[in-house]
């Protein structure tokens, strides 16, 4: 397996540059509109079983978030992960969370979270959106807290989740420490979800966290979408899958891919992206092909301008 290589931050904080997610499918309010029952422990076990696997075939980068639910059964994937690979530490597992729906008292959310997390400290800690209102919540308090947090050595890092460049000026009138990330729903067919937003982010040198970066796969008309026989003709030159070229051309375009599945040889899969390179050619018309058709696979969480 090629190790996944790490990018850095503007902070200088080293990071994997893929992460297994633990949302979407796995978090427990989802679980509960598709009737699956949550034990009274409150720990969904195939959860756990998922990222265990996921560390075992070899991914460093776990994402979650409180609304998905799931930060106490990533502690306990990555505690027992730890116990039974003792050649590892806490140092070698980067963990990316966000608050949301406790942003109201920022405090109280991220003890909750370390506390779920079994951990000291959270990597990257994110605001899951700039709606903080819908929970009683304003980016002018949260913001603020977030830069403690870090100055305070609970997150190595800060970033936002869904913000729109407007979100992002409103953000630098009041902050001391620019978001070191921004996570976006980004794909061949959502290349920028808000107008000038990618352009934006690497021009400040805010890391773009991609999530639906599947989006090119997912898409129902998968069969006729214009990306399909160019998606078809770089699986067979290079012997690898549809979802395997996409997420290469995500990290091609300095994006960092945010991926998951409950499938082990789909957890290896994803890991072999980095045993290939895309031509610049064949990166250019991915982008070409694909940009004039736009798919949204999380229309919910689209920002706007």
């Amino acid at each position: 397996m090629t190790a996944i290589p790490e990018g850095t931050l503007s902070n200088g904080v080293k990071i994997p540059f893929l992460a297994f997610g633990v949302g979407t499918v796995w978090s427990k309010w989802r679980l509960r509109t598709r009737g699956v029952a949550i034990p009274e422990t409150g720990i969904y076990q195939p959860a756990v079983d998922v990222v265990l696997a996921a560390l075992r075939a070899g991914h460093r980068h776990i994402d979650t978030a409180e609304f998905y639910e799931t930060e106490e059964e990533v502690g306990l994937a990555i505690e027992q992960f730890l116990k039974e690979t003792p050649s590892l530490s806490r140092k070698d597992i980067f963990i990316t969370t966000k608050v949301w729906k406790y942003a109201a008292d920022p405090d109280a959310a991220i003890a909750e979270s370390l506390r779920k997390l079994r951990v000291d400290y959270i990597d990257l800690y994110l605001i899951h959106s700039p709606d903080l209102p819908k929970f009683n919540a304003k980016i002018e308090v949260v913001w603020p807290k977030l830069e403690e947090f870090y100055k305070q050595g609970k997150a190595r890092a800060i970033g936002v989740s869904n913000f729109s460049v407007k979100d992002l000026e409103y953000l630098r009138t009041f902050a001391k420490v620019t978001p070191h990330a921004n996570q976006i729903e980004y794909s061949p067919y959502q290349q920028d979800p808000t107008p000038g937003l990618v352009e934006y982010l690497h021009k400040n040198n805010i890391l773009i966290e991609a999530y639906g970066p599947l989006g090119a796969i997912t898409v129902e008309n998968y069969e006729t979408a214009p990306l399909t026989p160019v998606l078809e003709r770089l699986t067979k030159k290079y012997n690898k899958s549809p979802a395997q070229i996409s997420l290469r051309w995500v990290y091609q375009t300095n994006v960092l891919p945010v991926t998951t599945s409950s499938k082990t040889d789909r957890l290896k899969e994803s890991l072999d992206i980095f045993s290939f390179s895309l031509s610049d050619d064949e990166v250019s018309e991915i982008t070409t092909v694909s940009k004039a058709y736009q798919y949204h696979r999380y229309p919910s969480s689209v920002t706007k301008p």
